[in-house]
């Protein structure tokens, strides 16, 4: 007996609601992950703004500890401890930093600066005031960078622009 071949199957038709919705589905975990990658990854994500501020923080920690070494050292002697500070202040200056933390990059490295040509003027016997003017330069600019740290953690990485910051940002 001769077996009748079955008729073609009709395809079977999704509807449309249900495709839309799969779509919208799907749609919504792209864009939902990539959200997810800039807030990490971004170009001032997380990730990337804490890892250059730990690099950032371990250079003023550097910094600090070079400054350390100089105050204890008498005048005569300070050629080689604020050799060291310069050294310390260039490498910092080269660290590459995400676009958003460009001003507390820049605020440490004022503070640095600062600090070295107190340092410098104290070697050649300015005035005390002069002295002293260096150094409050110096905190200033690193009290200003932390604060600036401290900003940039309360909103990375939505944060503004950092050129409108920098102008914005009273002197």
């Amino acid at each position: 007996m001769e077996t009748q071949p079955q008729p073609a199957s009709k395809p079977q038709v999704i509807p449309l609601p249900i495709v839309l919705s799969l779509g919208a589905l799907v749609l919504c975990l792209i864009l939902g992950g990539g959200g997810t990658a800039y807030y990490y990854y971004g170009p001032c994500g997380v990730n990337r703004v804490n890892a250059a501020s730990a690099v950032l923080i371990q250079e003023v920690t550097r910094f600090q500890d070079a400054s350390k070494v100089a105050l204890a050292t008498s005048r005569i002697q300070l050629a080689g401890p604020v050799a060291d500070m310069q050294e310390i202040r260039r490498a910092s200056d080269a660290v590459a930093m995400p676009a958003c933390m460009a001003y507390a990059h820049a605020l440490t490295v004022d503070g640095m600066d600062a600090a070295t040509n107190g340092m410098l003027a104290f070697m050649s016997e300015a005035s005390n005031h002069d002295v002293a003017v260096y150094f409050e330069q110096a905190n200033q600019s690193f009290q200003a960078a932390t604060d600036e740290l401290d900003r940039l953690d309360q909103c990375v990485p939505f944060c503004a622009d950092p050129a409108v910051t920098m102008e914005t940002l009273p002197e």
